[in-house]
């Protein structure tokens, strides 16, 4: 009664659950069933059909999951047998509903899905791998234990492989936004050049180092010291904030990378493999250009000026990390960083605002420049000749009549030792441009010497005792 009403009650065809090989089902020979011998058939269902055991003359055979073991094809009669064993104890094999497939695809896309998000790449790949045998296995036993037939194709080959591949986009998309951010980050402390060779070298810090050839410019504002005392930190920050982003933009647009910046001195750098004028005029260039910028920024209505000196130095430079005890900084360490510093303080005491060493303007085309002569500079043992910079197009510069032509006649007196001309020619610059920083410095020194003897005076170079 019971497996009649499971009968009309379900669905209109059953999936057979196929109890082992041919002849599983219990098979008397016909003949000995007819004389009651070897089976005792009371209270049993019988079904009369062929069966041969070496099928030679069989005519219904039918494919099972055991063909392929046995090499044999269930017979018709033993179909039968096995639909009404089914019916019987209710073992037949039942798929799961679409609602409980649907909740069963969806529970294990989500599993898996969310696995292969979370975890690291090689660790998901891992679980792929061990999620297999571990749905097979569960599918495995409630087909044994329930007859329950759970979905195989889409979990293990669409749903595992889909997650897997979504997984590693994810955290493949997620680890470049994370970088980008990280680039984004760092960009505001370093040059895009060095965070490059950072992202490759991120186990060797050292190896981030490169030995350059290169321009080095060393800026330092007046009267820093004074507005530090006088300006709340928040003034302070904001105004130092507002003056160096205005300088930075212009170091940019020239191709320089600042590499330091410490109070109100900032130094920058133009580097390139091997020497090249080219890149030691556009460094000019953005010595003048920074110059014109200071200009505006100190032009602002209501806004505490900062005038601003510069000095620029050319020569070889290691450009990389230095530190150490888990602390680095991106530097450009070398002589030229120490004598662009030096020739930036020059400024102060000649009164100009842009001074070049001569092996910075080597091979440089279109740049107006006056040379101020040889200097010996504090704690160099090598003298250089320093240019004082004034414009990068000196075809449409402002003219300067026959001053340039004076200061250098002036300027030949003064390292042949004819202190006297000398002097003669720089007093009357001087008093022609009061403002002349240059003219005034000769004026003063050559009547020092005239007075004292040439006490600085070393093989026609100025000796300079302080920075």
């Amino acid at each position: 009664m019971r497996s009649l009403l499971q009968l009309y009650a379900g669905a209109d065809t059953r999936y057979l659950n196929y109890y082992g090989p041919v002849r599983t089902v219990r098979t008397v020979p016909y003949v000995q069933a007819l004389r009651g011998e070897g089976a005792d058939l009371a209270g049993k269902i019988v079904l009369v059909g062929f069966s041969d055991e070496f099928q030679p003359e069989q005519k219904d055979g039918f494919y099972s999951v055991f063909s392929d073991h046995t090499g044999l094809d269930i017979s018709g009669v033993e179909v039968a047998a096995t639909a009404i064993g089914n019916m019987l104890d209710g073992t037949a094999i039942r798929p799961l509903s679409f609602p409980a497939e649907l909740f069963v695809v969806g529970f294990w896309g989500l599993l898996v899905g969310g696995f292969c998000r979370v975890l690291t790449p090689l660790v998901a790949i891992a679980f792929s791998l061990f999620a297999v045998p571990l749905y097979g296995a569960w599918a495995w036993w409630v087909f044994d234990a329930m007859n329950i037939w759970l979905p195989l194709f889409v979990p293990l080959l669409v749903q595992l492989p889909a997650a897997l591949l979504l997984g590693l986009v994810a955290n493949y998309l997620q680890t470049r936004n994370q970088r980008e951010r990280v680039m984004q980050a760092l960009g505001t402390y370093l040059p895009k050049r060095a965070l490059d060779r950072l992202m490759e070298n991120l186990g060797d810090l050292q190896a981030n180092a490169e030995l350059l050839h290169g321009t080095c410019m060393a800026t330092d504002a007046e009267q820093y010291t004074r507005l530090a005392e006088t300006l709340s930190p928040e003034e302070l920050a904001a105004l130092m904030n507002a003056y160096y982003a205005a300088m930075f933009a212009e170091v940019e647009k020239c191709g320089g990378v600042v590499t330091d910046v410490v109070g109100d001195s900032m130094m920058a750098i133009w580097a390139v493999s091997r020497p090249d004028s080219r890149i030691r005029a556009r460094a000019c260039v953005g010595a003048l250009a920074v110059a014109a910028a200071v200009e505006r920024f100190n032009a602002v209505p209501g806004r505490p000026r900062l005038p601003t000196r510069i000095g620029l130095h050319t020569g070889p430079i290691r450009l990389g990390n230095i530190g150490g005890a888990g602390h680095m900084e991106f530097r450009a360490v070398g002589d030229i960083v120490n004598t662009a510093s030096r020739i930036e303080s020059l400024n102060k005491l000649l009164g100009t605002r842009i001074l070049v060493s001569g092996d910075t303007l080597a091979e440089t085309d279109g740049l107006l420049t006056r040379e101020l002569g040889t200097f010996l500079l504090a704690g160099k043992s090598t003298p250089l000749v320093i240019h004082e910079l004034l414009a990068a197009d000196a075809q449409h510069a402002v003219p300067v009549g026959d001053r340039h032509a004076r200061f250098a006649r002036a300027l030949a007196a003064f390292r042949d030792s004819r202190w006297q001309a000398a002097a003669e020619i720089f007093v009357d610059l001087h008093r022609e441009q009061a403002d002349d920083g240059p003219s005034r410095f000769y004026a003063e020194l050559c009547a020092r010497y005239l007075a004292n003897g040439a006490d600085s005076f070393e093989n026609g170079a100025v000796r300079l005792s302080g920075k």
